[in-house]
């Protein structure tokens, strides 16, 4: 920890703007070359585009925690299907002779030898696409006319464009483009014509990587079937057949440059002259499945550092190219599972590596994938039937809510999937009342952009039996071993914390353990799963300060306020000094609890007396503390927390030595860090809501900058974080938009007190170090509030001289004015300045005297328009 600590400080210093250039030479002088391709900052616009280096660094991190099971367990599964039918239509496919279909042996042939990856798609989806159209009434349990639950089911290939993404999620990811796509009819028909299609058509993909070339594995794979042969340069079909003797058989199989199998596997394959003489079908069949399966897609790689070199003579190019396919197809999952609005609680796709075929799975507990590899062109009638497998899932098994959870508006057989979930109904009983209550979705609101984790999606409902006004539905996939979040919203109210929200019921919908991943959970790798429950939390609604900010910036502060210490609730000034510490400071030690997650989206607002007031919400991080203060910190999650963008610095870069360091350990989310979390807020909602009166030029600089902030290396993103926060925020190269220019000196008083906090972290890890060697006790820090320098009183004695707005209600107006005339000085109470700043912006009511009252009687008697005289 402390070697990355030191390399970050060397690399991510007082310098500005951070280059590539630069940061190479920082490395290559101290002789550290592992390190750059750890450290390198892509140029701002490549993040937009469709590489791996633009996809979300927690979709790597997810990848070292998949579990990989039996190719049985997971098809039984996912797809539904058992092993025993599995067999019998790879019977039935040997029996028919597909593999000579003249189709299929066409687009083999132009698969295998394509020297392009994009040259493979188009024979790829014709393959496909005929295997579906054969299995239509020959193989058993497959009809002739709609035989597959989603009617018109098709592959199609979308190199060409980007995916159209959700509007929340446009400043986020990249823009992908799949190279197979499974959907259905209506919008094959949309991609045919306009060349577009959106994440929530998309059924399953197939992500397709170009490895050494095919065509030997192909010409012996014919030969030993008893086809004619291929001509290895230019893959064309000899017509003249060889001569059927065994041994010259033997010589082409040995020659031709096969992926290796086991012994087994040699064995078993028959010689052309016995698949000639007895049924050439039944033997192919009988020998496939005896055939050994390939490797584990990610075993041996790592994924903290991989050679980026396409060269196919590199030792270590088809373990780079195996773990890109991988993490490409973990992107796919992330859009696809962010960007359908809760409609899909899983999803799954394929990677197609060469000719070797692995299946993915996807939901919020974590990813699942098979162990071993699938041959497209050894094992084709295996695959065959794979693909009609896929095509015979029902919208269940696409990851449709179950109907017996939530009914959807209009029945899965007649559109499937459907935009979102509006018009959906749940059936659910009250808490406290115990009665049924009915609940309909009304419009989406809100769906978080994440691959593993809570998933949250709301929705505005309406519940005439709960309340006549409209209210919130939010739902999360939430840990069964962490505390709920109504549980943890009561312990806060009843504990005298204010701004939170109002919570009208709850129900726990089902555990992802009773659906497909049951079969997972029965497993030996059980402890590995993390069980989690859809949950549905009915709040009051408030609205987004993303709507708010944008017209009136000055805010902000009022917010940041709000939030580490309340001050719409005071009874006096007086009373502030002992009980007027709301917020997260109260949240902290009044209840004992921490939010953990505060973030842009979790933070509301609605107007009270004239007032704004915020709300501080979603409390499925939140943890209650122990009562002891020393004891050890065990999270209540195998999974991280936060928000990465607002995250504090110190929890990112805690989250990138979680797979370089041996003996990495979490550590404790403190008080400080949710008063970090709420800097970054300030900053991304100035950054990216304030667009009005930019250039181009400018807005794309400042949301390539909150980019920077989950860049896809973690070291990357704690590094420029911990620059922009401790150290000169404006030589940075961060541009305020003009109407935030009041913040200037609001943001930079926070700097520099994070600053200090920053530096006594640092002094008091090398005294500890001086300790060590010495033998000596290291002297006594509190690391919560870094020795008194990051507390609330030090926030607001910092904050409140330079807030550009101050707003006074009538409670704190009259505590004034009482105050005032018993000659009480209300800055030594640490109350709000009685005059505003910006007299334009709010404005005092002016007290008259009696004298004046009448003076100004009679001034406006003689303004008023007197009445005609008859």
């Amino acid at each position: 920890m402390a070697n990355e600590e030191s390399l970050l400080v060397r690399v991510l210093g007082p310098f500005s703007p951070l280059t590539n250039e630069r940061i190479g030479k920082l490395l290559k002088k101290d002789g550290e070359d592992e390190e750059i391709s750890e450290l390198r900052m892509d140029p701002p616009e490549e993040l937009t585009e469709h590489v791996v280096d633009s996809i979300h660094p927690y979709v790597e991190q997810d990848l070292r925690d998949a579990v990989s099971v039996p190719l049985e367990v997971w098809l039984a599964a996912v797809y539904k299907l058992p092993k025993a039918r599995l067999d019998s239509w790879t019977s039935k496919i040997g029996e028919l002779k597909w593999f000579e279909d003249e189709v299929i042996e066409r687009c083999l042939v132009e698969y295998c030898s394509a020297d392009a990856e994009d040259k493979r798609y188009a024979p790829f989806v014709t393959l496909a696409n005929r295997i579906l159209s054969l299995a239509r009434g020959a193989l058993p349990g497959v009809r002739k006319s709609k035989s597959y639950p989603i009617d018109d089911i098709c592959y199609m290939h979308n190199a060409d464009r980007p995916v159209d993404r959700i509007p929340e999620h446009r400043g986020l990811g990249a823009k992908r483009k799949l190279d197979i796509v499974v959907t259905h009819g209506a919008a094959a028909e949309k991609l045919k014509k306009d060349k577009t299609i959106r994440w929530v058509d998309i059924l399953q993909w197939w992500e397709l990587k170009l490895g050494s070339g095919l065509i030997d594995t192909l010409h012996a794979e014919r030969v030993s079937r008893g086809m004619k042969p291929l001509d290895k340069l230019s893959g064309a079909i000899i017509e003249a057949r060889p001569d059927d003797n065994v041994e010259n058989v033997r010589q082409v199989k040995e020659t031709a440059k096969k992926p290796r199998a086991s012994k087994n596997a040699k064995r078993s394959r028959p010689t052309a002259k016995a698949s000639q003489s007895t049924s050439p079908a039944a033997n192919t069949v009988k020998t496939s499945l005896k055939r050994s399966l390939e490797a584990d897609l990610l075993a041996g790689i790592d994924l903290g550092s991989s050679s980026k070199r396409k060269d196919s003579e590199n030792p270590n190019y088809d373990l780079a190219v195996g773990k890109q396919a991988a993490i490409q197809s973990g992107a796919y999952a992330l859009e696809v599972l962010s960007c359908t609005y809760g409609t899909r609680s899983f999803c799954h796709g394929a990677v197609l590596k060469d000719e070797k075929v692995s299946l993915w799975y996807y939901d919020a507990a974590g990813i699942v994938y098979t162990k071993q590899y699938l041959s497209l062109v050894r094992d084709f009638e295996k695959v065959a039937a794979i693909i009609v497998g896929s095509a015979c899932c029902a919208p269940e098994q696409f990851g449709a809510i179950p109907t017996s959870v939530m009914k959807p508006s209009i029945p899965h057989s007649k559109g499937f999937p459907p935009d979102n979930l509006r018009g959906s109904t749940l059936n659910v009983r009250h808490p406290t009342t115990g009665k049924r209550v009915r609940i309909t979705l009304k419009d989406s609101l809100y769906t978080q952009y994440v691959l593993l984790g809570r998933r949250t999606f709301t929705y505005t409902m309406k519940a005439p039996s709960i309340s006549k006004s409209e209210l919130i539905a939010k739902f999360a996939y939430q840990v069964t071993t962490r505390r709920p979040e109504h549980e943890l919203v009561t312990i806060a109210c009843e504990a005298g914390v204010k701004h939170l929200p109002v919570i009208h019921m709850w129900a726990d919908l089902w555990k992802m353990s009773e659906g497909t991943r049951r079969i997972f959970f029965g497993s030996d790798e059980q402890e590995k799963y993390e069980d989690r429950t859809l949950r549905m939390i009915v709040y009051a609604r408030y609205s987004s300060i993303k709507d708010l900010f944008p017209k009136r910036c000055e805010l902000i502060p009022i917010m940041v306020e709000q939030m580490i210490d309340c001050e719409s609730t005071l009874n006096s000034l007086v009373d502030r000094r002992t009980h007027g510490r709301e917020g997260l400071h109260d949240l902290r030690y009044k209840a004992n609890m921490l939010h953990r997650d505060v973030s842009v989206n979790n933070i509301m607002y609605e107007m009270r007396d004239g007032r704004y007031c915020f709300i501080l919400i979603d409390f499925d991080m939140a943890i209650a503390l122990p009562k002891d203060g020393d004891a050890p910190y065990v999270p209540s999650s195998k999974h991280r927390t936060g928000t990465l963008p607002f995250m504090a610095y110190e929890l990112v870069l805690n989250a990138a030595t979680m797979a370089t360091s041996s003996d990495w350990g979490p550590i404790k989310h403190l008080l400080r860090h949710d008063y970090q979390s709420l800097f970054w807020v300030s900053l991304w909602c100035i950054l990216v809501l304030l667009t009005d009166e930019l250039t181009s030029e400018q807005r794309n600089a400042n949301l390539d900058e909150a980019k920077l902030w989950q860049a896809r290396k973690l070291k990357l993103a704690a590094g420029r974080k911990e620059v922009l926060c401790t150290g000169s925020l404006y030589s940075q190269g961060i541009q305020l938009p003009p109407a935030a220019e009041c913040l200037r000196r609001w943001l930079l008083n926070w700097t520099q007190l994070l600053d200090d906090a920053n530096g006594a972290v640092k002094r008091h890890i090398r005294q500890v170090q001086i300790a060590a060697l010495t033998h000596q006790p290291p002297p006594p820090f509190d690391e919560e509030t870094v020795d008194g320098l990051i507390t609330r009183d030090t926030l607001l004695a910092t904050l409140r001289p330079v807030m550009p707005f101050k707003q006074i209600d009538r409670v704190t107006e009259e505590a004034a004015a009482q105050e005032a005339s018993h000659g009480g000085n209300v800055d030594r109470l640490g109350g709000h300045a009685i005059e505003p700043t910006k007299p334009k912006r709010q404005t005092l009511r002016k007290i008259l005297t009696k004298e004046q009252s009448t003076v100004r009687a009679g001034i406006l008697s003689r303004l008023r328009p007197r009445k005609p005289v008859a």
